[in-house]
């Protein structure tokens, strides 16, 4: 078998990139006027609102999609492990379900601070 092996799926990243990169400028642009702003405002906070929600919603699209791994991927780990296909299928979803709830929990603690931070005006 070969010993250098990608597991994750390139064609099937390359669909998600313009994505990606439409997400990454509505963060840049957020992210330039919260700094330009010294103020929290509710539109504000709704746009970070919106913006998390977007990231949430590729996260799970991508991390979701059955085709998001090589299919040389799981037999691979199960030689140099020496386990069983299902036992490595279950690691690889547990894994992709702890990364989806971090985000998820981390976006909330985001969306929550922002709220929290409309009309509290900063002391300088």
């Amino acid at each position: 078998m070969n010993t250098f092996m990608f597991a994750l799926n390139g064609d099937t990243l390359l669909y998600y990139f313009p994505l990606l990169l439409v997400l990454v400028t509505f963060e840049l642009s957020l992210s330039v006027y919260k700094s330009s702003d010294s103020q929290w405002t509710t539109k504000l906070a709704a746009g970070n609102f919106f913006v998390n929600l977007l990231w949430i919603a590729l996260l799970l699209s991508i991390v979701f999609n059955p085709n998001l791994f090589t299919p040389e991927f799981v037999p691979y780990m199960v030689e140099i492990y020496d386990s069983t296909a299902e036992k490595i299928t279950l690691i690889i979803n547990l894994s992709k379900t702890a990364i989806v709830l971090a985000v998820i929990v981390t976006n909330s603690i985001d969306v929550h601070n922002a709220f929290n931070n409309t009309g509290v005006k900063e002391e300088t």
